[in-house]
């Protein structure tokens, strides 16, 4: 349940010209809300930079091969086919490189 708070107060803020360029873009980044983004740095909370949607696409695409991978290998193994375990082991070197590739995607966001 979401907590109900009044906001009373409003405070104005002057910047510079290069400092509201400043805010303007960490907020563009972070896809907040000006006043979420500024309550969060009042909490203590560092609103990071959302990932990019060419991520989320990557992350969508890896999984949908993941599952289709998984699908195979499920019906190799109950066809009793001697290929199963071959199939295992790439469907879990395939994870292991997917795991891989979205830490690095991830490193290469936050630089």
């Amino acid at each position: 349940m979401k907590k109900e708070t009044k906001t009373t107060h409003k405070v104005l803020l002057r910047f510079t010209e290069e400092e509201y360029a400043r805010v303007k873009n960490n907020v563009r980044k972070s896809r907040l809300f000006t006043q979420s983004y500024f309550r969060m740095l009042i909490k203590g909370i560092r609103p990071t930079e959302k990932l990019g949607d060419d991520f989320y696409k990557l992350q969508n695409s890896l999984r949908k091969i993941r599952i289709n991978l998984c699908q195979i290998t499920f019906k190799a193994s109950m066809l009793k086919m001697h290929e199963a375990k071959a199939m295992w082991i790439a469907e879990q070197s395939f994870n292991d490189h997917c795991i891989k590739i979205q830490n690095l995607m991830l490193r290469i966001d936050q630089s």
